[in-house]
């Protein structure tokens, strides 16, 4: 009865965590069609931590990935919003900003993302003959 009892009482006081994280420790891929300097790709972690939600962005910036982070809002059910001008639909998983509309695809961790970056860069330095 006892183990019933603590195990009814981790799993109650676990819940609003749960609920209050919804985002963290999930990730987008958002490739760009047609993005002949693979710059425009890009992935998303989602972090929750201490008093801000963060989002870390993955993107190619030369041969190398460029990690940064910023802090990301989910103002009503069906939205998040990413620093002041990115909105990821959270429906469709359409992202827009003030250039363009992207179809963001659901990734399952970190190191994939980096993968993904990591293929094409790998891609692109394969066609270079110099």
């Amino acid at each position: 009865m006892r183990t019933f009892l603590a195990t009814l009482l981790v799993l109650f006081l676990s819940i609003p965590t749960a609920m209050a994280g919804s985002l963290a420790g999930k990730g987008l891929w958002c490739p760009v069609i047609g993005d002949e300097t693979n710059e425009l790709h890009r992935g998303y972690w989602f972090h929750n931590g201490g008093v801000e939600d963060r989002v870390f962005s993955y993107r190619i910036a030369g041969h190398d990935i460029a990690i940064s982070h910023t802090v990301y809002r989910e103002p009503g059910t069906s939205k998040i919003e990413i620093g002041s001008f990115i909105v990821i639909d959270r429906e469709t998983l359409q992202k827009t900003d003030p250039e363009r509309t992207v179809q963001c695809y659901r990734i399952n961790s970190q190191p994939e993302i980096y993968q993904k970056l990591q293929d094409i860069i790998d891609a692109a330095k394969a066609k270079n003959k110099l």
